[in-house]
């Protein structure tokens, strides 16, 4: 009888737990700051990108509102009734670095950033302001890497010879070139940065060079 019993009580029990439902909450994704950005675009080197809305210390909850990317080799000053400019979340890409000034005009106090880096929400200092968003007057990017610039030509040029013509005996002659690839020190210098900012650079190197035909003097 009590074994009886308790087998009723147990299926009583499997029975509830089956024919209950379980609810789950719909929330919302998170998206957050992006895991890389572009390395080039355009035919030029992407140093960083900022977000203009407040982040947060977590980079999952940071990088909001609109983004800007910032290419190597710029700078950007507020100026007139423009005072700062709102930097909510900052990405600096690797081998580039982000220079924050204290006032307009590239004047007053700085501070380097070096990438790779990024800073969901950037703290008060003596360059980096608050103004309900953290802010900045002037800035300054700068990178390591350099866009493949490459002025294609071709021409026949004088290597050596041998002249054997006033002589009775046989002679050997040799040459060797090596055949490949010499980087110049800028390209060297690029692909040094990180794996991903040579694979880019690299890319393209050859996509640039792959638009150079042969002409037909020197076929």
């Amino acid at each position: 009888m009590g074994d009886e019993k308790t087998n009723i009580l147990a299926k009583f029990f499997i029975g509830l737990f089956l024919g209950s439902e379980v609810s789950a909450s719909d929330g919302t994704p998170v998206e957050g700051c992006p895991s890389e950005i572009p390395i080039t675009k355009d035919g030029k080197i992407v140093a960083g990108m900022i977000y203009d809305r407040k982040g947060h210390d977590l980079p999952e909850l940071s990088c909001l509102g609109g983004s800007k990317l910032w290419y190597a080799e710029t700078k950007y000053t507020t100026a007139g009734e423009v005072r700062n400019m709102g930097v909510g979340s900052v990405i600096i890409n690797p081998g580039c670095t982000l220079i924050v000034l204290q006032h307009p005009n590239y004047a007053g106090s700085y501070k380097k950033f070096s990438g790779p880096k990024t800073i969901p929400n950037p703290p008060k200092t003596a360059t980096i302001h608050n103004c309900g968003v953290p802010c900045v007057a002037s800035i300054l990017w700068t990178c390591k890497q350099s866009y493949p610039s490459c002025i294609p030509a071709d021409k026949w040029q004088y290597v050596t010879e041998l002249d054997n013509s006033a002589q009775t005996v046989s002679a050997h002659f040799t040459y060797e070139k090596k055949v490949g690839t010499e980087w110049s020190h800028s390209m060297e210098q690029s692909q040094s940065v990180s794996a991903t900012v040579s694979a880019e650079i690299s890319a393209e190197f050859w996509v640039v060079t792959a638009k150079v035909g042969v002409s037909a003097t020197t076929g």
